[in-house]
């Protein structure tokens, strides 16, 4: 699976090995023809956001987790993510679900009360009258301290796919081409900090309704592609570190892997 830029430069996005998460990484051009990297997501329909990102570097069957190194400069989004996955499911509908998050301490306005709390003092502005008090309490931002945050999310009904209108049900075991959208986004992630793409089957904390029938998810890593637009293409990511060989043990991605085209506006088109 590779992360694309907005100038067509592509990050590596490895597979993950039975104890490590798979690799997020830009670098040379892989080793042409190697066999393409199959890897099962099992829906969980109960699945929270928070247990679906957390313990990034502990593998589970719920979900498959995908981990840029330490960055060694900021990188910065500024756009729209697109996953796009080729996968096949052994049930003719499932969902799918992405989280784009930023793994790093960092302080961040809370997502509690719109992250904003009344202060108990106050501000008065000019007379007071029986109708009218002309005093104020202040607002102040909510702010929380996290280790990771949650910056973008998208889902996909696979019925749906091609249409928000026509069901489309799946062929059982026969791989499909399924592309979706995230939430826009403008955000930097800090020096130190590791970009992570969480890819999830149902996505019950983002207004999708869970699929009951547990499907497994054959995800075809190899051919899967992760559109991201970052702010200064390849220069952004060698200064941000992110221009390494792929780690030792892991999967190189093929050559030949097919270039994503399609745009967002003609991803929601229905």
């Amino acid at each position: 699976m590779k992360l694309l830029t907005e100038h067509g430069r592509s990050l590596k996005l490895v597979a993950d090995t039975p104890t490590t998460a798979g690799a997020l990484v830009f670098g040379p051009p892989p080793t042409p023809n190697l066999p393409r990297v199959h890897q099962t997501i099992q829906d969980q329909p109960s699945l929270s956001e928070t247990t679906a990102i957390s313990n990034p570097t502990t593998v589970t069957a719920f979900r498959r987790v995908f981990l840029s190194p330490a960055l060694e400069a900021p990188v910065h989004i500024s756009g729209t993510p697109v996953v796009r996955v080729r996968a096949s499911v052994n049930a003719t509908d499932t969902n799918f679900g992405a989280v784009l998050v930023d793994y790093g301490p960092a302080t961040q306005v809370s997502r509690t009360g719109d992250g904003a709390q009344t202060l108990g003092t106050f501000d008065c502005w000019g007379e007071e009258t029986a109708a009218d008090d002309a005093c104020y309490f202040q607002v102040a931002k909510r702010t929380t301290a996290v280790t990771q945050w949650r910056v973008s999310k998208g889902i996909l009904d696979a019925l749906n796919r091609n249409s928000y209108a026509v069901a489309e049900p799946l062929v059982p075991g026969q791989e499909t081409s399924f592309a979706f959208p995230l939430l826009p986004q403008d955000y930097v992630f800090p020096a130190g900090h590791r970009i992570g793409l969480v890819l999830v089957g149902s996505y019950s904390g983002y207004g999708s309704q869970a699929d009951q029938n547990r499907a497994t998810i054959s995800l075809n890593v190899t051919e899967s592609l992760f559109d991201l637009p970052v702010v200064g293409g390849k220069g952004a990511l060698t200064r941000a570190g992110l221009e390494k060989v792929t780690p030792a043990g892991l999967i190189e991605t093929p050559a030949d892997e097919p270039k994503s085209e399609a745009s967002t506006r003609d991803l929601r088109d229905g």
